[in-house]
């Protein structure tokens, strides 16, 4: 029997019902022998569709909507235990049914289905075109807008090739192009972050706010190197505004220059304080932890470049600078500028080494 937070299959809709059949006979006519409801030995679960391909059992879950975070972590590290690869698959893919660059709502749904190997992607199911959706190139742009690249392929295509040779589907990581595009909006939402108007403020906000309170600085006045747009913001559901400002005065500007900062011990710290900052990560298979870890070194590599902090070992930086945090309000958009020029250069080569 499923657990509480799953349907029994009288309860599916029709959607889901239809998605499992689907899979189960294109399994089939590839000479896989799926079992649809099958109990995981060893666990109270029964995934949607159990196959073998390869070596391994493969438990497919197909999600029409967002289930609790808790949930779907208990339910991974069953699978897993049990030895089986989970799959989960959405029903209802983002965007628009094209191969293009497109700014989608990225919801909880969305962030469950992502998987990290052999890149960044998730996986869709859409049954009335019977296509399977990748969206991939993730770059986040606020906390439910995200810039992914969607790609659809053949219902027929196959199951080893779709499910463990996935890299062969997903298109280059990151063009030049939608670089781009990209940071065209950066630079719009960083000016309406300057502007906006905070009639109510969300606990992460108060978080940030409490600080920029003992420099006599509101939410607007957040420094420009609090606000760098990276690669691997996506795994963050908090804006980088928010969670930057807070590492730059409450670590980074606290931590005596020439002292050491190590990655794991930032990252487990960051971790650990997620509740009573309001701070979220995005709900996946990976633990916070180690969704936290490559964030982080991505941000500390960039202070590197902007030589607030030196690189000394692999996880290992030294302080060298404090970032000034009390500025004027021309000053910061003057920054803001400069510092949108920097992340075009580094974006560029990125998209470049990628080509």
């Amino acid at each position: 029997m499923k657990d509480n937070g799953e349907n029994q299959s009288r309860n599916e809709s029709a959607e889901h019902l239809t998605a499992k059949r689907m899979t189960e006979k294109w399994l089939q006519r590839y000479g896989f022998v799926p079992e649809i409801e099958a109990a995981v030995p060893g666990t109270c679960r029964r995934a949607d569709i159990a196959v073998q391909i390869g070596k391994r059992m493969q438990a497919i879950e197909f999600q029409r909507s967002a289930i609790a975070p808790e949930l779907f972590h208990t339910r991974t590290t069953d699978y897993l235990r049990a030895g089986y690869n989970p799959i989960w698959i959405g029903l209802k893919p983002p965007g628009v049914p094209k191969s293009a660059v497109q700014l989608i709502s990225f919801e909880q749904l969305d962030s469950l289905c992502v998987s990290f190997k052999p890149l960044p992607h998730a996986l869709y199911l859409d049954v009335k075109r019977m296509k399977w959706v990748f969206i991939s190139a993730f770059l986040f742009i606020q906390p439910r807008k995200i810039l992914i690249r969607r790609t659809d392929h053949s219902f027929e295509i196959s199951p080893d090739i779709l499910f463990t040779r996935t890299g062969r589907l997903l298109p280059e990581r990151i063009d030049i192009d939608t670089c781009q595009s990209f940071l065209q909006i950066w630079k719009r939402e960083t000016y309406l972050k300057r502007t906006q108007k905070y009639l109510r403020i969300t606990p992460a906000e108060r978080t940030v706010l409490s600080e920029l309170q003992k420099f006599q600085l509101n939410l607007n006045c957040f420094p420009a190197l609090c606000n760098i747009p990276l690669l691997t913001q996506y795994t963050m559901r908090t804006a980088p505004h928010l969670w930057q400002t807070w590492f730059v005065l409450t670590v980074l500007n606290r931590t005596p220059v020439g002292t050491a900062l190590t990655l794991r011990q930032l990252s487990y710290k960051i971790e650990r304080s997620l509740p009573d900052l309001g701070f979220t990560v995005s709900a996946n298979n990976v633990h916070p932890r180690d969704r936290l870890r490559p964030l982080l070194r991505e941000y500390l590599d960039v202070l590197c470049e902007f030589g607030a902090l030196q690189r000394h070992f692999n996880g290992v930086y030294k302080v060298i600078h404090h970032v000034t945090v009390k500025k004027a309000m021309t000053t910061l958009l003057d920054d803001d500028a400069y510092v949108l020029n920097r992340s075009e250069s580094r974006f560029k080569q990125y998209a470049k080494a990628n080509a």
